[in-house]
């Protein structure tokens, strides 16, 4: 039991901790690079979104999508995207998802 902890200055203990048994983010690599990715604090989802501003080959359908992903890499849901102009993407303490645009609207998703 005591070789699964380790030291940490004079009086912290650790350990580490599998958490994924398998990761499927490999699946496409360079998907979180031409996309526009936002992670919930605490493990929580990971939200994608095509990155307009990055030039992409076009691959299977031309409509974009929002994805949400568990933080394992497997795909929650998806839904139509339809919107343009995003700036920035991230989550609120509810843990909605927060879109702002470059005209000023920001849009909340749950």
């Amino acid at each position: 039991m005591s070789q699964d902890w380790d030291k940490l200055a004079d009086t912290f203990w650790y350990r580490k901790r599998e958490v994924y048994s398998s990761m499927h983010w490999s699946d496409e690599p360079e998907r979180i690079h031409r996309s526009v990715v936002a992670g919930a604090p605490f493990g929580g989802p990971v939200a994608t979104v095509r990155n307009e501003h990055v030039f992409q080959p076009i691959r299977g359908d031309l409509r974009t999508e929002l994805q949400i992903w568990t933080s394992a890499g497997r795909l929650i849901s998806s839904m139509p995207w339809a919107h343009t102009g995003l700036l920035a993407m991230g989550w609120s303490s509810q843990e909605r998802l927060v879109c702002v645009f470059e005209s000023g609207v920001v849009r909340t998703f749950s």
